[in-house]
């Protein structure tokens, strides 16, 4: 009885010869890639060891706040990861396994190998193995040039950190290829194959590129977010941490969440801090946190915000709309009672905010001015 091994080698080095010259050019581009952004990083680093941010920060430290380093090229190198080098590699992935099995089917050029059940298996296999060991062996080889860079230019090679995130990157290029590899096992049209595996790969790099923008502030800061189908559960599972926020245009975090954000870090613990990117004058309600016991400094655009135990009940007045909103947080968060007035600018946008806020166990009511004098009186 005939058999076949399920491991072709004249196979997989005829897949090596299809597409050594097609992973060559996806290490160079990779390389090249990793080289620019790596000056790049480099270059905002050395920009912001004399900006005004790093000379408010020394001023807050001499004051006793210890403040945490706000660095902006964590937004490139999360951007390296996640979008810019996943590009060529995707190609390359799509590419290989489309090529691999529908477009020799339709070329007839497999006809000979598909023409048993056992073989189609040895084919199959083969083909795995190599959509397996290719991406590995180009990550691998980009990760080596990404730490040689960061040794040379920057002077920080942290291969851990580097080889844990292109770990990361080679999980997700793999998921990629399998769904690519499937849809050529499955469809026997080079067209059809590559249309339902380029289109799973364009989803999942625009979920990457989403995800670069997307805001996971209120989970660094200790927070669960559970997203159902139509709300959003939102529960502390344990003391809230500090964390660095910048406002920035859509995608990037909602200047309109500032105040609120910045109300709820008051009470985190550690300093963060808090960048205006959009705006200016959006600190207007500090004043009134800092009259129910919140610690915190604003210089130009930047608060520093030093966490404490607990804020205390106070009069206070909303001067806008999402500072009069943070300023309704801050009451419900004291101890005490607190009195915000100027409701008109929250209740401006805000729809029966009272009514909502009691419904989740608020203690809350609105006065009217007549009655609030009475009350005063009394």
């Amino acid at each position: 009885m005939k058999t076949t091994k399920l491991f072709s080698r004249p196979l997989f080095g005829q897949d090596i010869r299809s597409f050594w010259f097609f992973a060559l050019a996806v290490v160079l581009v990779m390389s090249m890639m990793s080289c620019v952004v790596t000056i790049a990083i480099d270059a905002i680093q050395t920009d912001l060891a004399g900006s005004a941010d790093t000379a408010m920060v020394e001023r807050m430290a001499k004051m006793g706040i210890q403040v945490p380093q706000m660095d902006p090229s964590v937004i490139l190198d999360t951007m390296y990861y996640k979008v810019i080098v996943l590009i060529p590699i995707f190609l390359l992935v799509v590419a290989a396994s489309n090529a691999l099995i529908a477009a020799q089917v339709d070329d007839g050029s497999m006809a000979y190998i598909l023409s048993t059940p056992t073989e189609r298996g040895a084919v199959a296999f083969t083909h795995m193995v190599f959509m397996l060991l290719v991406p590995l062996v180009v990550t691998g080889i980009v990760c080596g040039v990404k730490c040689v860079l960061n040794e040379q230019i920057a002077g920080d090679a942290d291969v851990a950190a580097t080889v844990v995130k292109f770990a990361g990157m080679y999980v997700l290029v793999e998921a990629v290829a399998a769904i690519c590899y499937l849809g050529s096992c499955l469809f026997n049209h080079n067209s059809r194959a590559l249309t339902f595996g380029g289109g799973i790969t364009v989803w999942c790099f625009i979920a990457s590129l989403l995800g670069v923008f997307g805001s996971d502030k209120l989970v660094e800061m200790g927070v669960e977010v559970e997203e159902n189908e139509d709300t959003l559960l939102v529960r502390r599972t344990g003391p809230l941490q500090r964390t660095n926020v910048k406002t920035l245009p859509y995608p990037g975090f909602p200047t309109d969440m500032q105040p609120q954000i910045t109300t709820v870090l008051s009470l985190a613990e550690g300093t963060s801090l808090v960048t205006e990117g959009v705006w200016s004058s959006r600190y207007r309600y500090v004043d009134e946190l800092r009259r129910m016991g919140a610690k915190i400094q604003v210089d130009d655009k930047t608060a520093v915000v030093e966490g404490v135990d607990h804020l205390t009940g106070a009069p206070i007045q909303a001067s806008d709309l999402r500072g009069g909103a943070a300023l309704g947080i801050a009451a419900l968060a004291a101890h005490g009672e607190s009195e915000v007035s100027h409701v008109q600018y929250i209740e401006r946008g805000y729809e029966n905010i009272v009514e909502k806020l009691r419904a989740v166990g608020a203690e809350i009511r609105s006065v009217e001015e007549p009655e609030r004098a009475a009350l005063d009186a009394g």
